[in-house]
């Protein structure tokens, strides 16, 4: 299973605000994403759906966050 990337900002964990970018390479191709955060401007790339629940999942329950690396492809 692939680690979640932390969230950039822990500075509230009551707001959060971002560019959200969703694509597939082709009709019927899989979804990647990338979320940049509006505070740091980072950049976090996500190859599916599902890797981008997950960290947006850790983003609101105020959980410990793993660091992992993205394998999706920026745009």
């Amino acid at each position: 299973m692939q680690s979640v990337p932390a969230p950039a900002s822990e500075h509230s964990a009551d707001y959060h605000a971002g560019l959200l970018r969703l694509w597939r390479d082709g009709p019927g191709g899989p979804w990647h994403a990338s979320f940049q955060d509006a505070e740091s401007g980072e950049r976090i790339g996500f190859a599916g759906l599902e890797s981008l629940f997950a960290y947006l999942q850790c983003l609101t329950d105020g959980s410990p966050h793993a660091r992992g690396t993205s394998t999706a492809t920026e745009r």
